[in-house]
């Protein structure tokens, strides 16, 4: 009997930890989804909000300013999350995007009013066709398409 709780105590102890530390883990990585979600939606209604506010008040020049910022700001986060990454192991979906977003940048030129990261943005649309995108963020590896 003893030699049989030697040797079950370690494994009882073992799977209890076990238990417990996903417990814990699931708690906390719920917690933060949570947050990360909410904090996402509540900055795309604000965002959503401002530009409804503008299109209403007749100010549509304001309101495509606030759309094409958003664009650039969500042109770099993408940029970050791939950086590194083959254009070639992109998604089809997410390079016929950037191609889109370059070709709709070349017919409507914007400029955010700070040159680097205007510069940055427009090296990154026009990655398409090149192998690599950039290793850090704001040094851009290319010039304007």
């Amino acid at each position: 009997m003893r030699r049989l709780c030697t040797f079950l105590l370690p494994i009882l102890v073992f799977v209890i930890g076990l238990v417990v530390g996903c417990t814990v883990s699931a708690y906390f990585w719920v917690r933060w989804a949570d947050t990360y979600m909410t904090d996402s939606s509540i900055a795309g209604i604000g965002e959503r909000y401002a530009v409804l506010q503008v299109l209403r008040t007749g100010d549509t020049n304001k309101a495509i300013d606030a759309l094409e910022e958003e664009m650039n700001g969500e042109v770099l986060q993408f940029a970050a999350m791939k950086r590194g990454v083959l254009v070639a192991k992109l998604k089809p979906s997410e390079v016929r995007l950037i191609t889109r977003v370059r070709d709709y940048r070349a017919a409507h030129p914007y400029s955010s009013g700070d040159t680097e990261i205007d510069r940055f943005v427009a090296s990154v649309l026009s990655l398409t066709n090149k192998t690599m995108w950039p290793n850090t963020a704001l040094e851009p590896t290319a010039t304007a398409p």
